[in-house]
């Protein structure tokens, strides 16, 4: 071939090899990617959205002595049950020589009574006496007083009354002497009914049972209950028979009385039967 002819084939031979080697390169690529048994690249893992192991709270990673963490409970302290005696005032029976009272009305015109002896000098026996409802006047004298369910204990130890029931004047012997007493009973047969008052309105005579003490022992009488209006003190003189003080549902006589002299007068409205 003239060397003319060669020169001017040259140009055109190199440019049909490099579109038979794109060829070739592009043929291979393409066989790479549908090819089963050649091995891909590998992918990046993905990342779980919850890990595995669970981080440790703030509350078991802090060290000893930090602050708890927000989400522990907080402690509650109980308060401990308070003995029905502590609620007792401070006075005659309670941390003072003498006895103290307290009652509250019944819808049958009874009362139920707590009842609380302190003594100066130990007694070997226990003596109880009906209230001497005679001594609130006139129309009392036609009544018969009677104390049942009788509860008592000689420094906190029980003692038995026959028949747990006081109709009379009786004197338990107790196991060993003793200085504080403790009665709880319901008494009975105390309660006029004012006829000529409003329906339900009653009038009622307290006095302690426990009895065998000396005349001048202090006592105090404290009447609870809504139905309480009024108390009066008719052993005072007159001028002192008004003796009533608080409010309801808590009313108590304005002093201490002498034993023989500690008779009250209730004014109440007989709550209405439950």
């Amino acid at each position: 071939m003239p060397s003319v002819v060669r020169s001017r084939l040259a140009p055109a031979r190199r440019a049909l090899g490099l579109v038979v080697i794109m060829v070739l390169l592009a043929c291979a690529v393409a066989f790479y990617r549908v090819a089963p048994g050649l091995p891909a690249s590998p992918k990046p893992a993905r990342t779980s959205a919850a890990p595995t192991t669970p981080a440790a709270s703030p509350a078991t990673t802090s060290p000893s002595g930090s602050s708890p963490s927000a989400t522990s409970p907080t402690p509650i302290r109980s308060s401990p049950t308070v003995p029905p005696y502590s609620r007792l005032p401070d006075g005659p029976g309670t941390t003072t020589v003498g006895i103290y009272l307290l009652a509250s009305p019944a819808s049958d015109g009874s009362f139920d009574v707590y009842e609380s002896v302190l003594l100066d000098q130990p007694v070997s026996t226990l003596a109880l006496r009906l209230p001497p409802a005679s001594q609130g006047g006139t129309e009392f004298r036609s009544l018969r007083p009677s104390a049942s369910q009788v509860q008592a204990s000689a420094d906190r130890q029980p003692v038995v009354v026959p028949d747990a029931r006081i109709q009379g004047d009786i004197s338990v012997p107790l196991v060993a002497p003793a200085t504080k007493f403790e009665l709880r009973y319901r008494l009975k047969g105390v309660t006029v009914r004012s006829m000529r008052s409003v329906p339900g309105r009653a009038i009622a005579v307290l006095a302690p049972v426990s009895a065998g003490v000396p005349p001048n022992l202090p006592v105090r009488i404290q009447l609870t209950g809504e139905a309480v209006l009024n108390l009066v003190c008719p052993s005072l003189r007159l001028s002192k028979q008004a003796c009533s003080a608080g409010s309801p549902p808590k009313l108590r006589v304005n002093r201490n009385l002498p034993w023989r002299q500690a008779l009250v007068l209730v004014q109440l409205n007989l709550p209405r039967p439950q």
